[in-house]
């Protein structure tokens, strides 16, 4: 069961989607079309996806080492 969480827009003007897609899953879906970009979190916290969503709302560059 895939669960919507929050939505928002970066920097960039970008979608930022969170999405629960299991137990402890969670990912974010940032951008559009051809540049959509999803980054999945494995055995993840609910606290600590809502952070991953945050940092890629305030500054979309940091997830990128996540």
């Amino acid at each position: 069961m895939i669960q919507y969480i929050t939505d928002g827009r970066n920097g960039k003007d970008e979608r930022v989607i969170l999405w629960r897609t299991g137990e402890y899953t969670y990912e974010l879906e940032i951008g559009t079309g051809i540049y959509k970009k999803n980054l999945k979190f494995y055995e993840t916290e609910f606290g600590d996806a809502i952070g991953y969503f945050d940092a890629a709302i305030a500054n979309f560059q940091d997830l990128e080492s996540v």
